[in-house]
């Protein structure tokens, strides 16, 4: 009896065979490929490739040959490899012609027949969320340096600040691993200087008092594109991972300014990756270190800038012209609606570390008459920020805070459907430092988004700290 009812688990099963090519292609490959090829059709795709992780090294080394003999038949790149014991992790960042990375996800075997492979999936992206502003911030001489004897108490794993800005001038520590100062050029020092002038100051805009302990940086992007990302050339979590180990290091040293190290703020999600049953390499890792080591870690829950459907409209400019009230009700009611395609993206399901969604709130005025506030008068989450369940049904995110008020766009589609999302305002939103662009000082921006909302909590988690 025992026996039948174990066989019919078997009439429920949907598909049943052996992990396969189609196990291997992560599903989010298809569009980042795609994507890719329709502006560069001949151009290289870079992918990252997870392998089962074997025990013994010489097993692990043997997947990588094989990897690599694979590559160099499809004459593609072999770029760099990570190995992380600590959470069973072997990686591998390859660029692929266009055509291999075609016939890729169009079905056909080519690199994911190897059976060391995992999974193929895109490779790690990043994108934020802050504008230039006309602003110049009240002046900032009266507040206090931190004396130069004072630890860090918050490690910002993010983009190379602007250390000479006047917001920033003497309370930031930088720690450089992967990332150095001659690689990233002043004017491309964005996301970093924004975190760091959150951390220290919160909103630019409110009278608060800058915190006392300096913040210690370990810079984890690079500029000179569109948007700052990863280094060139390297696996995304094999930055991360040197990041700690470095960071874990100077907590050992009684004289590292970065000895007292408790807090870590990681506004760093992978566009790419949404999170999907099985926790990523990367939380994993998070959650290791944060275990081991005692570490808090502040991650942001991700922005979502995926379009969102409106149902029952005919054009665009219906919706503009609605009544905000009933406008504010219909987009609330088609955000919920679409809620299953805007869930967390890699590494804000950790369970050991904190994931913050945004708030649509800040302290700046009403928007022009041009744009439109989507949530006028109501106390609601970003239309952007990423939110769902995390590993086993976990409720996320964790915390939400003030993620900085954006603007509502509306646009139609191919198909003729109404549709809006979440974009930078040129008014409202959260007040930041922001690099120059003739290497002026005291420069600054408009910024939104759950990064934003990850470092003002970790400038909470400081005061706490510090009280």
């Amino acid at each position: 009896k025992e026996e039948k009812r174990l066989w019919d688990v078997f009439g429920y099963l949907a598909d049943f065979r052996t992990w396969s090519v189609q196990d291997r292609i992560d599903p989010s490959l298809v569009r980042y490929v795609n994507a890719l090829l329709l502006s560069r059709p001949d151009g290289l795709v870079s992918v990252e490739v997870d392998l089962w992780y074997r025990t013994e090294q010489q097993r692990r080394d043997q997947s990588v040959e094989k990897l690599r003999a694979i590559t160099a038949e499809y004459q593609g790149e072999f770029v760099d490899v990570v190995d992380i014991p600590e959470i069973n992790y072997q990686g591998v960042l390859l660029r692929l012609p266009g055509r291999v990375a075609r016939q890729m996800i169009e079905g056909g075997d080519g690199l994911a027949r190897l059976d060391d492979i995992m999974r193929i999936r895109p490779q790690s992206a990043f994108d934020g969320d802050i504008m230039d502003g006309p602003q110049v911030a009240p002046s900032l001489e009266q507040a206090a340096v931190p004396d130069t004897n004072t630890q860090c108490v918050a490690a910002l794993l993010d983009g190379y600040p602007v250390l000479d800005h006047d917001a920033l001038r003497g309370r930031v520590v930088v720690h450089e691993v992967d990332v150095t100062a001659a690689q990233v050029q002043v004017g491309h020092r964005i996301h970093g200087t924004a975190m760091a002038s959150l951390v220290a100051h919160g909103d630019l805009r409110t009278s608060s008092d800058p915190l006392p302990s300096r913040i210690a940086v370990i810079p984890v992007l690079t500029g000179g594109g569109a948007v700052e990302g990863m280094p060139a050339g390297k696996l995304a979590i094999g930055v991360i991972y040197r990041a700690l180990q470095a960071l874990v290091r100077e907590r050992q040293s009684e004289t590292s300014a970065l000895s007292r190290v408790v807090v870590v703020n990681h506004s760093i999600c992978d566009t790419y990756a949404p999170f999907v049953r099985a926790s990523s390499p990367w939380a994993c890792l998070i959650d290791h270190f944060s275990h081991s080591n005692r570490l808090l870690f502040i991650v942001s829950a991700g922005n979502i800038k995926a379009p969102i459907p409106i149902k029952g409209l005919s054009s665009a400019q219906e919706l503009i012209d609605m009544n905000p009230q009933e406008r504010d009700a219909l987009v609330i009611d088609s955000l919920r609606e679409s809620s299953g395609t805007r869930g967390l993206l890699w590494p804000a399901e950790t369970l050991n570390g904190l994931s913050i969604g945004a708030l649509h709130f800040d302290d700046s005025p009403e928007g022009p008459d041009t744009e439109i506030d989507p949530f006028l008068d109501i106390e609601m989450i970003s239309l952007g920020s990423a939110l769902g369940l995390g590993l086993n049904r976990s409720v996320k995110p964790d915390l939400v805070e003030s993620g900085g008020r954006g603007a509502l766009s509306v646009s139609v589609n191919s198909d003729g459907a109404v549709q809006v999302h979440p974009s930078p305002s040129s008014e409202m939103g959260h007040k930041v430092a922001r690099p120059g662009l003739t290497g002026e000082s005291n420069r600054y921006g408009l910024s939104m988004g759950t990064s934003d909302a990850a470092a003002l909590t970790t400038r909470s988690a400081v005061q706490i700290a510090t009280m």
